[in-house]
């Protein structure tokens, strides 16, 4: 199979060398197209030889332009973070992943987000946000992640790491409303590819994502998390009042656990501040 990777990057030149560097490092060649929403990359990527374009910032919009520049014979592309590492065998487990006819996406295990264990399931179900499966839907909307022990099915794929069979996504463009770094916009372009086809979650599939710390504005962060799930809700569930109550429930609960994160943290107060901003206004 042909296999093109697509980054979207903003002033971060060490993590996207570091992605690069993995990706040309797998044990099959495969493309890759980079598209900047600055200026900062061009260096970077020319010591690598891979495609580069500039666009308007905007991870929705980055990726809107990189799906103009992939070829027609590509069969597998790839989305992933600029923070996101891929292990030498990645590749090779994907394609081996979309072997079956009826697979449309395909994710895996990502190493790098927050520690699963008791605690974080008990409040994950207390807040509306925890599901069995690692990539589910639960009435919160935004879900914590479970870690993926077997080969299972999902709703939907995560940002950092998410692989599509480019035949089923070629003419599928990424929802613009999702600005800035976004948050979301994963979770939306995802599902409408497994409302037409099968999203599975493999764990022989494993990469590293990062979550670097560069250009993130947690206010804003905050006010995403409130406006971004609304936005998700009138899109695909606006006459469920299950969906409504989960995210006003999962909202609250929120604004309560960052109220007490932000008694010694800056972050969590600059992030409470972008939630209530996110509910307060319209």
């Amino acid at each position: 199979m042909k296999v093109a990777c697509v980054i979207v990057t903003k002033d971060r030149p060490d993590d996207l060398r570091r992605c690069l560097t993995s990706i040309q490092s797998q044990t099959v060649p495969c493309a890759c197209v980079v598209v900047d929403g600055s200026t900062t990359a061009q260096t970077v990527v020319a010591q690598f030889g891979y495609q580069y374009y500039q666009s308007a910032p905007g991870i929705t919009k980055q990726r809107n332009v990189a799906r103009t520049h992939i070829s027609n014979d590509t069969e597998v592309v790839i989305y992933c973070d600029d923070d996101t590492v891929l292990p030498p065998d990645t590749v090779v487990n994907v394609v081996a992943a979309f072997a079956d006819g009826s697979v449309s996406g395909v994710t895996g295990q990502v190493i790098g987000e927050p520690v699963f264990g008791l605690a974080k399931k008990i409040i994950g179900t207390i807040t509306g946000t925890y599901t069995t499966k690692p990539y589910g839907l639960s009435c919160g909307l935004f879900n914590i992640i479970n870690p993926i022990k077997t080969k299972v099915s999902a709703q939907w794929l995560p940002g950092a790491f998410m692989c599509y069979r480019w035949s089923a996504v070629k003419t599928l463009a990424f929802d613009e409303w999702f600005s800035g770094y976004s948050l979301g916009e994963d979770f939306d372009f995802s599902y409408r590819v497994g409302q037409h086809g099968k999203l599975v979650a493999d764990p022989k599939i494993v990469v590293e994502h990062h979550h670097s710390a560069l250009n993130r504005n947690w206010e804003q962060f905050g006010y995403m998390r409130i406006k971004n799930r609304q936005y998700l809700r009138l899109k695909y569930w606006p006459k469920q009042p299950y969906y409504w109550l989960g995210m006003w429930w999962a909202n609250l609960w929120l604004v309560a656990l960052n109220s007490l994160r932000g008694l010694c943290s800056q972050r969590y107060r600059a992030e409470l501040k972008g939630l209530l901003r996110g509910i307060l206004t319209k």
